[in-house]
């Protein structure tokens, strides 16, 4: 039995005639599902104002009164939602093909998410890849972070691919 691996992540056998389908690594990665969509803007049909949160933190955050508050008021102050949402779309396609994963811990569970609003998953890149506009190196662990902390203040909305370490101090485990 000889198995390859298609673009789809099946494994075919190829003594079976099973034939997987060259194709570029240009072609693979244009031809990804929800290339051709772009996630909802604020206000369109479809729109899920948590689609930057991590699953962990939706799970126990989606009926706290005050982390829905927060969640609006990021969306409400953002600027450029489109410039916010092409970015989630590029990690998503990341996520898809394999060029970023969730780190995990020596026990083999999720290291976490981001502390603060909107409760971003924590990446790790697995090879050398570019999110929005940035480089990411091999095993470089990184999040995407969006806030509108101090927008009330006169600040900036901040809209970046953050790099660190992640230490226990910036990650969330528990309830908001």
């Amino acid at each position: 039995m000889i198995l390859r691996l298609d673009i789809l992540g099946r494994f075919l056998d190829l003594t079976k005639g099973e034939f997987a389908i060259q194709t570029s690594e240009a072609d693979r990665r244009a031809d990804y599902p929800g290339r051709d969509r772009m996630l909802a803007l604020p206000g369109q049909p479809g729109f899920d104002p948590w689609c930057l949160t991590d699953s962990v933190a939706y799970a126990k955050l989606y009926d706290n009164p005050k982390a829905i508050e927060a969640i609006a008021a990021l969306w409400k102050c953002d600027p450029e939602p489109d410039k916010t949402l092409a970015i989630q779309t590029e990690i998503i396609a990341a996520l898809w093909w394999g060029d970023i994963a969730f780190p995990l811990t020596h026990a083999g569970t999720r290291i976490g998410y981001y502390y603060c609003c909107p409760w971003a998953p924590i990446y790790v890149a697995r090879r050398s890849v570019t999110i929005g506009n940035q480089r990411l190196a091999r095993f470089q662990k990184f999040t995407f972070d969006v806030s509108a902390e101090v927008v009330s203040k006169g600040g900036a909305f901040k809209r970046q691919i953050l790099t660190s370490s992640f230490p226990k101090e910036v990650l969330c485990f528990k309830r908001f």
